[in-house]
């Protein structure tokens, strides 16, 4: 857990392009590593704006990587994303089917707060709306994003009633 706050540190560092690369692989040695979700969710690295593309693509293909924590890291990474990117990363999230339960808790955990911070005056107008309303999830993770947004006093009672009739049955 050390390692990951060090490194998130050294963002900070990375001032010029062959600096941020060298973060890179020190993030990506990280990943490899990583052994717990408490690892990868203490990774919170500032990215200088100059490089905050690049990072991104570097988060969506951890995300997209078939281990545990690796695609954990990527997939909390996006987090510091929202609302910018928020309609990519709900279509790129889709697309992870995992067994994982850190992997698709995190899923879930992403799709919350982009609900959250859509802030949708009316309900049909919100994307993770739609998605939940579609059925895309695999249902762990369709009702885990229900049970994630129904947990923030953010979201009025009414949505959580109406949220909650989306629920899969198992």
């Amino acid at each position: 857990m050390l390692l990951s706050i060090v490194l998130s540190e050294r963002a900070r560092e990375a001032s010029n392009k062959e600096k941020f690369c060298e973060f890179l692989n020190l993030a990506k040695l990280l990943s490899w590593n990583l052994r717990s979700w408490a690892s990868c969710d203490i990774f919170t690295p500032k990215i200088r704006q100059e490089f905050c593309e690049e990072y991104f693509n570097f988060l969506l293909e951890l995300s997209a990587n078939k281990g545990e924590f690796i695609s954990r890291l990527g997939i909390v990474g996006m987090l510091a994303f929202i609302p910018q990117k928020s309609s990519k990363i709900l279509e790129h999230l889709q697309k992870i089917d995992s067994e994982f339960y850190y992997v698709n808790m995190a899923i879930a955990w992403v799709f919350s707060i982009i609900f959250i911070k859509e802030n949708a005056r009316i309900l049909a107008d919100s994307a993770v709306y739609k998605v939940l309303k579609n059925r895309t999830l695999a249902p762990f993770v369709h009702n885990k994003t229900i049970s994630k947004i129904c947990d923030s006093y953010r979201v009025n009672k009414d949505t959580k009633d109406i949220l909650k009739t989306l629920r899969v049955k198992k």
